[in-house]
């Protein structure tokens, strides 16, 4: 590992990475003479940055400025496209669909999750799963869907709004992801990660057993009114949403920044605000 800078060993140490999974991924850190060549441009302020390789060619880059400067954490070469991330512990099994596949935000969260024993794949962002025509990014075309038990897992803050109050519309991404995996036949859940600091899949399995996760509670998107795994069976307004989502929903946000669903009632659109009387009924 001598040839990794030390923040990046640091960084990936942070998520619970072994020695072993980090170089069997192919991390590694970029010579600062490479970085122009790897991403076709110069960011400013760009101190160094380590590649993490999908194995097709395609790459991400977790970035390093100076001054500890807020710039984007990941970047890649422009116009590349959203792509799978299928760590080396979960490509076997993508065609078995008889072993459930969870999916999961972020390169290192998967990584961590297979080294754990949980087959995952991973998605550079939330919406990433899906290109401008909201199907399915080609990527997904190597993983059998059908009858398959599919297990989303996004940070706990997922349905939180942002440092400034808005709704980070995460929730409707979740959701229609939901919705395009059932309808390629897959069996899909939700898993909700506990409040606190510990935000993403990583920061958890850091500190509890596969025991504790398996006890997580699940939203089953094929029975949105029943949470399993939860002691406490009513409907709440994220099942209410997948549910509606999945029944063909508009989901939108107005003016005053309110979320709003169209849904259609006697062949009829109607709009309704997601916390009214209405949305409800």
């Amino acid at each position: 590992m001598e040839n990794f800078h030390p923040d990046h060993l640091a960084d990936l140490r942070k998520s619970g990475l072994s020695d072993k999974t980090i170089l069997a991924a192919g991390i590694a850190t970029v010579v600062p003479g490479n970085i122009h060549k790897r991403l076709g441009f110069d960011p400013p302020t760009l101190r160094s940055m380590y590649e993490i390789p999908y194995g097709n060619g395609f790459s991400r880059y977790r970035c390093f400025y100076a001054n500890g400067e807020n710039h984007p954490k990941y970047l890649q070469k422009r116009d590349s496209g959203n792509h799978l991330y299928v760590p080396p512990l979960a490509a076997g099994i993508l065609a078995d669909a008889t072993t459930p596949l969870y999916i999961t935000e972020g390169e290192k969260k998967a990584l961590k999750a297979c080294q754990e024993g949980l087959p995952c794949v991973g998605l550079a962002g939330l919406w990433n799963w899906s290109n401008k025509g909201g199907e399915l990014i080609p990527d997904f075309e190597n993983v059998v869907l059908t009858d398959r038990r599919v297990l989303i897992v996004p940070d706990n803050d997922y349905r939180k709004p942002d440092k400034n109050g808005y709704k980070k519309n995460l929730e409707q991404a979740v959701s229609r992801l939901a919705h395009a995996l059932v309808e390629k036949g897959a069996k899909v859940l939700i898993v909700e990660l506990p409040d606190g600091s510990e935000k993403g899949l990583d920061d958890y399995l850091c500190s509890h057993t596969l025991d504790e996760f398996d006890q997580l509670q699940q939203i089953d998107t094929s029975a949105p009114k029943t949470a399993t795994n939860s002691k406490n069976p009513k409907t709440t307004i994220s099942e209410r949403l997948i549910e509606l989502t999945l029944a063909e929903a508009e989901l939108f946000h107005g003016a005053d920044s309110k979320a709003y669903a169209t849904i259609k009632k006697n062949g009829y659109p109607e709009t309704y605000p997601l916390r009214s009387r209405g949305f409800r009924a």
